[in-house]
């Protein structure tokens, strides 16, 4: 079978995306299956005004999900009634998910939630990504408007996060074994918290990071410490663990 987003042409698959525009699909979206994905792709959606699931939140299934190019057409995920699922949630649970291009085009959700991707190294494929909860243009606009990266055994770096600038609640960093740095928040100026738990940690905090044992570089958090906006920070469980003015003063790595 042919399939165009399989094509190495990059000319043509930018053409192809530049052209693909059905609209804003209304409701929550779950798929657990390559097929569902090709089929849902096939529409061209540009909006998701409700939430969009991949994989299964409650087991760790070996599910066939392997590419999601078909969804290059995403630009935004978001949620004008609450009917419609968790604020504009991007939630990405796969097992055998080698990569997140696919979700490239997409520069703002409500909230999101990456774990229990075991085959994922960095998070190239969300470039774009710009702004996570927040929709001031949305009149009563709610959702958990979190970043949540967990359990993720392969990952080494938030690469693919680069371009992130605010997270309108939390940001949580946890069990992710092989995680290095989070170099990639460089550009990350607003984080604001309401409350969050984890393991023994209980605190109105913007940013938790713990049980990551190789991460040993947090030197990504310098430029939010100094020059931004952020509720709390908790470090904890990490193969270093500076204080808030260790990172301040550049001693934020070993």
């Amino acid at each position: 079978m042919l399939l165009i987003f399989s094509c190495n042409n990059e000319t043509l698959d930018t053409q192809e995306e530049a052209s693909c525009d059905g609209g804003t699909f209304v409701g929550r979206v779950v798929l657990t299956t390559q097929a569902e994905v090709n089929e849902f792709g096939s529409n061209c959606y540009t909006k998701i005004d409700g939430s969009l699931r991949l994989g299964i939140t409650s087991t760790w299934e070996d599910l066939d999900i392997v590419d999601l190019s078909p969804l290059s057409s995403l630009t935004e995920i978001y949620s004008t009634d609450e009917e419609y699922g968790f604020g504009g949630r991007l939630l990405v649970h796969l097992k055998n998910l080698p990569s997140l291009y696919g979700l490239h085009n997409i520069t703002s959700v409500g909230s999101l939630n990456i774990a229990y991707c075991f085959e994922l190294t960095d998070f190239s494929g969300l470039n774009s990504l710009k702004k996570i909860g927040r929709f001031p243009e949305i009149e009563n606009w709610t959702g958990s408007q979190t970043l949540i990266i967990r359990a993720n055994p392969k990952l080494a770096s938030l690469d693919g996060l680069n371009n992130l600038e605010s997270v309108a609640k939390d940001v949580m960093i946890f069990a992710n074994p092989n995680l290095q740095n989070i170099n990639a928040l460089e550009n990350l100026i607003e984080v604001k918290g309401v409350f969050t738990t984890q393991g023994t940690i209980a605190s109105t905090s913007a940013m938790i990071s713990t049980g990551n044992v190789e991460l040993d570089n947090l030197c990504g958090l310098q430029n939010l410490i100094v020059n931004g906006t952020y509720g709390d920070i908790v470090i904890s469980g990490n193969a270093f663990n500076p204080t808030i003015e260790n990172i301040r003063d550049g001693n934020c790595s070993q």
